[in-house]
């Protein structure tokens, strides 16, 4: 664990198991790499450890988690896997990784989900390479009360209990920053819609 000086705005960050930090974020089932290698065509990872941040000021404890998607030789995408609802198709050549974390934030005092921020990063390609590529997405929560509807939607997604709904880092790697409200079988995406804040960004290749 490292600390920051400061009497009320000390942070205290440290790494956990991927199996200790399970209750609090995003729920991973056995053979869900395997699973999601052939949804999104390339060899997806977890990262086998969690960062867990705590802030003192904001009285919040954080939790992120990483994986990432490798696609050899030739990949057809600009920021996410082939079929992603990404603008306009790019043919890259050599290896394309795709990262993404999502990290979960929660009140220490109540245990409330506070907000959600996802992270999706597009580097390599060799030839035709057009640089990095990041989408982002962050959901914040009303504290008490009249926040419980929508955190309810994100704790239903984040645990994963469902098929309709593409999993956290599925959902992630599969949607670029939406351009049209998603449908009722889409809960979390129809809430990242209208209460969420998306961007994306490309840095030019050197």
């Amino acid at each position: 664990m490292r600390h920051h000086p400061g009497d009320n705005r000390k942070i205290t960050y440290g790494k956990v198991g991927l199996e200790t930090s399970a209750a609090a974020g995003p729920r991973i089932p056995a053979g869900d790499e395997e699973r999601l290698s052939a949804v999104l065509g390339g060899t997806f990872t977890y990262s086998p450890e969690v960062t867990r941040t705590d802030n003192a000021h904001k009285n919040t404890r954080s939790y992120t988690y990483s994986s990432s998607v490798e696609y050899g030789t030739t990949a057809g995408h600009e920021a996410g896997p082939p079929g992603a609802d990404t603008p306009a198709a790019t043919t890259r050549t050599g290896t394309v990784t795709v990262t993404v974390t999502v990290t979960v934030t929660y009140d220490k005092t109540t245990g409330r989900l506070v907000r959600v921020d996802m992270t999706r990063t597009v580097e390599g390609g060799g030839r035709g390479d057009t640089g990095v590529q990041i989408v982002t997405g962050s959901l914040g929560f009303a504290p008490g009360p009249d926040g419980d509807d929508e955190r309810a939607v994100a704790e239903w997604w984040l645990k994963g209990n469902h098929e309709q709904a593409a999993s956290p880092f599925q959902y992630m790697f599969e949607h670029d920053t939406p351009t049209s409200r998603p449908g009722d079988d889409d809960p979390f995406g129809r809430l990242m819609f209208d209460k969420g804040r998306s961007s994306r960004m490309v840095t030019p290749a050197g």
